[in-house]
């Protein structure tokens, strides 16, 4: 139990010190910090203000944001939590200006500081004595100590995960062994579905609902479908035979006409055609010709050129080779410039360290042997003889040891530095000898590239003056006698587009139309009953779908009421593990989702209000009903997590209960400490309750 709560800074209590008892209210008028010393508890023990809040800052106090926060309480046994929170405020040089560079924690234990990581954990086991653990995201001391935290604070499914940690869950395949499910005949593709969903019966209820919604949408359109098509009535049979032996006589005598249509020849065409082919041979013969006569051309020109080629591949084959020698040149010299510069580096370092070392040397060689202060004699009343002379000596002697170890030390360091100096200082002089060498040779590789430089432009010029002896090549072009072909053949192409537009066969296409226009006066009746014999085959296929959407339709029906009877046994079992842990607090796990067609998993408490008897969710209960029910079901948490009355409940506003609800429906053993708005107090006092 805690026994005394002591407060400095936090929020509008300046400074403060309250002596608790097992069941006590903090009176006093709005505004005076009487929930404020509750968030001050509740801070100490779970790093959080009431209401989950986890917002640091609003724990600085009104009246100076900097001050320091100090909660401690202290409790059974002379135990102690004290815990202080102040923000890192730092000044930049020169300016004054404050900026703000985060905040320290700080917590003891007993008089042990307590790295933060360890804290809380630490408190929950030895101070409220709670060793219940959960794989949720359920703070369990919060928990514990807030009887509205679990229930107002915390989302549903971490609420029933936690829940059903702490009463234990009901697999799936219990509930597939009760004999109504296990011999249910789709009990093996409902499970493989709610599998699917990662063992979610909801989820696999919504599918089947969807599924029986969208066939029975798909059995209304079907059904109205066949009523349309069953209404439509076939044509008058004695019309439709005379019709379609007419369309069948029609239908010959165009084919015939259009036959002797197509074997119809116009004699001017084919003559045209036969002396387009001839022309065509003749221009074939023109063009070889003229090819020939410039291929013997161009290959004597080669022929010329062949020994001219030959002396620019060589040339080009020479300054391949000497151009190879200068990139190779350059290379050489990129690289012993690139050795000078790192030499300079290592000069510049190299003569850092001497100067370092000098600056040690000088340093170590002021120091001086600091002897031990020698204590005053002490003198004999009686005799006047000196007391402490053999501690005097001691010191002596110690100091005079002291100082020839002194002198020693200093001697090795001297020497370690002067031999690091000299080592810089050497490597200094080789640097400088290797940049020298290393000069000497770029200049002569520069004269090297300068030389293979001036022959490479020499036989460049020696290429630009060969290449000008080459000669070139006549382009191919075609001879006035097959440009006159061309034009020829062009003229006859035209005189055979005029002749064939001249349609000589006008009277067979007369006769044509004369046809079709008949057939197209008997093709209503042919095209209704056409269209009647397709409307019987669809009332086949509408028929056939239409029993087929049934059978689905009754098969997700099944499959969803077995799902609903699955979920409903195990709400059951479940409900059953529930009662073990809460008694007759009903806490609904599951509710229906009219909208969806489905079920949400949910968990909260339901309250009987006592006025009409009916049950609320506790979200919809009073203030107070929520504080009983909450402390009642706190309680059940108690025993089901074999936690002690070590935790103290932290009831904010105990005003709307009247006496007799205090004294018998808050029914626990657990230390109360509770906040009441009373108008007689000027400040936080601690009543009795």
């Amino acid at each position: 139990m805690i026994r005394t709560l002591e407060v400095r800074n936090f929020r509008n209590i300046p400074n403060g010190k309250y002596d608790l008892t097992h069941k006590c209210v903090i009176a006093g008028k709005n505004f005076t910090g009487k929930t404020n010393l509750l968030n001050a508890i509740y801070w100490a023990l779970t790093d959080k203000l009431l209401g989950d809040n986890s917002d640091a800052q609003s724990l600085k106090p009104t009246h100076d944001k900097k001050s320091e926060v100090f909660v401690k309480i202290t409790f059974d046994g002379g135990h102690f939590i004290e815990k202080t929170y102040k923000e890192k405020w730092v000044t930049t040089r020169g300016t004054g200006i404050e900026r703000l560079e985060g905040h320290e924690t700080k917590v003891i234990l007993d008089d042990l500081v307590i790295p933060q990581s360890k804290v809380l954990a630490k408190i929950k086991r030895d101070f409220l004595g709670i060793n219940y653990f959960t794989d949720s995201k359920i703070d369990v001391v919060q928990a514990l100590i807030d009887p509205l935290y679990l229930w107002e604070n915390t989302k549903m499914k971490d609420r029933r995960q936690f829940l059903v940690e702490l009463v234990g869950d009901v697999s799936l395949e219990q509930v597939y062994a009760v004999p109504e499910i296990a011999t249910n005949k789709h009990l093996a593709e409902v499970e493989e579905k709610i599998k699917f969903h990662n063992g979610s019966i909801e989820l696999a209820m919504k599918l089947y609902n969807q599924q029986v919604k969208r066939t029975n949408d798909d059995l209304e359109i079907v059904n109205i479908q066949l009523e349309a098509e069953r209404n439509k009535v076939d044509v008058d049979p004695d019309k439709l035979a005379v019709a379609q032996k007419r369309e069948k006589e029609i239908n010959e005598l165009i084919s015939a006409r259009r036959q002797s249509k197509m074997t119809a020849v116009n004699p001017m065409v084919a003559k045209i055609q036969e002396e387009i082919s001839k022309v065509q041979d003749e221009l074939s013969a023109i063009n070889n010709s003229d090819r020939e006569r410039w291929q013997k051309a161009t290959a004597n020109i080669e022929y010329e050129n062949r020994a001219v080629n030959e002396e620019i591949k060589s040339l080009n084959s020479e300054k391949d080779s000497m151009l190879a020698i200068l990139n190779e040149t350059k290379t050489n010299l990129l690289i012993q410039k690139s050795k000078i510069e790192s030499c300079k580096k290592s000069i510049e370092d190299n003569e850092k360290i001497a100067t370092q070392t000098r600056s040690e040397y000088l340093g170590e060689q002021a120091t001086e042997f600091i002897p031990v202060e020698l204590p005053e004699s002490v003198n004999c009343p009686h005799c006047g003889g000196v007391l402490n002379e053999s501690i005097i000596e001691s010191v002596m002697m110690q100091n005079v040891h002291n100082k020839l170890n002194f002198n020693k030390l200093k001697e090795e360091r001297l020497a370690r530095i002067r031999e690091k100096g000299h080592a810089a200082k050497n490597e200094v002089e080789r640097l400088k000898l290797e940049i020298e060498e290393l000069t000497k040779s770029n200049i002569s590789l520069q004269k090297d590239i300068d030389i293979e430089t001036a022959k490479m432009n020499e036989i460049e010029a020696r290429i630009s003056l060969v290449k000008e002896g080459l000669k070139v090549a006549p382009r191919f072009e075609q001879s006035q006698e097959y440009n006159n072909k061309i034009v020829e053949l062009e003229n006859l192409r035209v005189k055979l587009a005029e002749e064939k537009r001249v349609d000589f066969t006008l009277d067979i296409d007369k006769e044509i139309a004369s046809l079709k226009e008949e057939l197209s006066s008997i093709s209503p009746i042919l095209s209704a009953h056409a269209y009647y014999v397709q409307t019987q085959d669809y009332i086949q296929k509408l028929e056939a779908d239409f029993t087929s959407k049934k059978s689905a339709k009754a098969e997700a029906e099944s499959k969803l009421m077995l799902c609903e009877l699955i979920l409903s046994t195990k709400l059951e079992m479940l409900k059953k593990q529930v009662e073990t842990v809460f008694g007759t607090i009903e806490i609904r796990l599951v509710e229906s989702n009219i909208k969806e067609g489905s079920w949400n998993e949910v968990c909260y408490p339901l309250i009987t209000d006592e006025k009409t008897g009916s049950k609320v969710p506790f979200e919809n209960a009073s203030r107070s009903q929520k504080y009983i029910y909450g402390i009642r079901l706190l309680e059940c948490l108690r025993q089901a997590t074999m936690t002690g009355n070590d935790t103290p409940i932290l009831i904010d506003e105990i005003g709307t209960f009247d006496s007799e609800t205090i004294a018998v429906r808050l029914n626990t053993k657990a230390q109360i400490i509770a906040t009441r708005c009373d108008d007689y107090f000027d400040k936080p006092t601690i009543i009795n309750l």
